[in-house]
C-alpha cells in the first residue's frame, strides 16, 4: 500500500547543494571567472505592487508593478581580494592587496550562477548587469571565514551576445540546460 498524501513528482526536478558563481568585471560580457569556493547562493526576486482601488467600499480593480528588485547573494569562503572589491562595488584589488575608499562610483559586473542538479542538467541564472551591495562583513572566528556577498541586478538593454532584450527580460533569466 502506498503512503497517504504522497504527491506526484519528478525526481529529475529535485536538487541539493550549492553552485558556482562566474563573474566578469566588464558588465555586459559573458561571465568567465569562477569566484571560487562558496557555501551557497540565494536569488531573491521582489516586485513592489501598487493596487488601484475604486468604489465604496474600495475594491482593487488593477495592480501594477512599480518596482522590481533582483539580488543574488553568495557566501564565499576564500580570501580573494577581487571578490571583495566586486561585493563592495569598488576598490582596487591585486593577488596580495585590497585598497578601498573615496570613490562615489559602483563597479558594474555580469554574473552567472550555475547549479548542477543531481540528474545532470544545470540551472543557470544569468544576470546581465549588476553591482555589489556596498556592504561586506569579514568575520574572524573559530570556524571557516565566510564572506557574504550580495549583488543587485541592474536594467540592461542587451544580453551578453548583444541581442536586444524585451522590456520584461531586462534584469535576468533562469535557464535549465540539459
Amino acid at each position: 500500500m502506498a503512503g497517504y498524501n504522497v504527491p506526484s513528482y519528478t525526481t529529475n526536478n529535485i536538487s541539493i547543494g550549492p553552485g558556482v558563481l562566474f563573474i566578469n568585471s566588464t558588465a555586459g560580457s559573458t561571465p568567465d571567472t569562477d569566484v571560487g569556493a562558496v557555501r551557497g547562493g540565494e536569488l531573491t526576486i521582489s516586485r513592489e505592487k501598487l493596487d488601484i482601488d475604486q468604489g465604496f467600499p474600495a475594491q482593487s480593480i488593477v495592480s501594477y508593478a512599480i518596482g522590481e528588485d533582483v539580488t543574488l547573494a553568495i557566501t564565499g569562503i576564500e580570501w580573494n581580494f577581487s571578490n571583495l572589491a566586486y561585493a563592495l562595488g569598488g576598490g582596487t584589488a591585486s593577488a596580495t592587496q585590497f585598497d578601498f575608499g573615496g570613490s562615489p562610483n559602483f563597479t558594474e559586473v555580469s554574473l552567472k550562477y550555475q547549479h548542477r542538479m543531481a540528474a545532470g542538467s544545470t540551472i543557470d541564472i544569468d544576470i546581465w548587469t549588476a553591482n555589489g551591495s556596498g556592504e561586506l562583513a569579514i568575520p574572524f572566528g573559530d570556524d571557516v571565514q565566510e564572506f557574504n556577498m550580495t549583488f543587485t541586478a541592474l536594467n540592461s538593454t542587451t544580453d551578453w551576445g548583444g541581442t536586444t532584450l524585451d522590456d520584461d527580460k531586462s534584469l535576468f533569466q533562469i535557464r535549465r540546460v540539459n
